[in-house]
């Protein structure tokens, strides 16, 4: 089973990174992402610069991405960069969805590859 660990992202970049590429593109505030939508403008921040209020690395949900590939009106192909850069652990989701993996087998992988495992 030592199988590639997936990258963070297609093209290896961070969430941080590609909502400052998405930014750019729209010419678009940090406000005016966050009335698009709908997010505070604090999580955006958090979004940006990795951190959380106690200055840990900022793990953002899955409702605030979705939030942001709808903002940016975003391809299927963008959307999924997203939420693997948001999500690294969606690789292995996908490959033991794939591979129809048990619960058990997808822990074990998650849990080799350093990532949260899922709840029994």
């Amino acid at each position: 089973m030592a199988q590639k660990r997936p990258e963070q992202s297609p093209e290896n970049k961070t969430l941080s990174e590609l909502v400052c590429k998405y930014l750019d593109r729209y010419g678009w505030s940090y406000a005016e992402l966050a009335r698009k939508s709908y997010l505070s403008k604090t999580t955006i921040h958090r979004i940006i610069t990795n951190k959380d209020h106690r200055g840990n690395t900022y793990r953002t949900s899955v409702e605030a991405v979705a939030a942001l590939v709808i903002a940016f009106q975003l391809t299927d192909e963008e959307a999924n960069e997203l939420f693997y850069a948001a999500f690294p652990q969606f690789g292995v989701w996908i490959e033991a969805r794939d591979k129809h993996y048990s619960i058990e087998e997808t822990n074990d992988l998650l849990f080799e590859r350093g990532f949260p495992v899922l709840r029994e």
